[in-house]
């Protein structure tokens, strides 16, 4: 079932994000230590960040799935960097500081409310106090929520934001699902609003 499959991926991406960072023993994903706005504000901090920042973006297209996005000039896009990523974004002078955009496509799939509020329940059970909510982003169902894990070995922190828009629709016709997993180190925590400006910026075109 879908539902299982996006909250398979969802706690395996938090999971392999931190190792990506981190090293050490990994305790489990924390409620997210800092508030993160409902929609409503989200969008109004996303206009704000769009009068100051859009120019410093341009839009990224997928001509074949039929989507868009805009994306921060000077990240690379790196196409399937690792099994089931369809596209990583991370920036070009990328350190183990730096965030990363993973994109996956759940092909053939349809992520419906109804499969949202059955994965709900896993999701606050796993992922402690995270910011669950689902929304209509430029005419997509979308459904967004983050969390948090943290390294033993360096006591840093990672927060991790989810996006999932479905459905949409290739060149063929094919239904498919979008989820994206964005890993932010503590340390550039500010490039949360970079992550939610993509995120609210996305487009299914077909």
């Amino acid at each position: 079932m879908v539902s299982r499959t996006i909250i398979f991926i969802a706690l395996f991406a938090i999971i392999a994000a931190a190792l990506l960072y981190f090293s050490g023993v990994l305790q489990g994903p924390q409620a997210v230590p800092f508030a993160q706005p409902v929609d409503f504000e989200k969008r109004q901090i996303v206009a704000r960040f769009e009068s100051q920042h859009g120019q410093d973006f341009f839009t990224h297209r997928d001509s074949f799935l039929r989507f868009e996005f805009r994306q921060p000039v000077g990240y690379e896009v790196l196409e399937g960097p690792v099994a089931g990523v369809y596209l990583r974004l991370q920036a070009s002078t990328y350190v183990s500081s730096s965030e990363i955009i993973d994109l996956r496509i759940l092909e053939g799939e349809r992520f419906t409310a109804a499969d949202f509020q059955e994965v709900l329940p896993d999701l606050k059970n796993n992922l402690g106090n995270a910011t669950i909510f689902q929304t209509t982003i430029n005419g997509v169902p979308a459904y967004l929520w983050d969390s948090d894990t943290i390294s033993e070995f360096t006591g840093e922190k990672l927060l991790i934001k989810n996006a999932i828009f479905s459905p949409c629709t290739d060149v063929n016709g094919t239904v498919y699902t979008v989820f994206f997993t964005a890993a932010i180190p503590e340390g550039v925590a500010g490039d949360t609003q970079l992550v939610d400006y993509l995120f609210y910026s996305f487009k299914c075109t077909g």
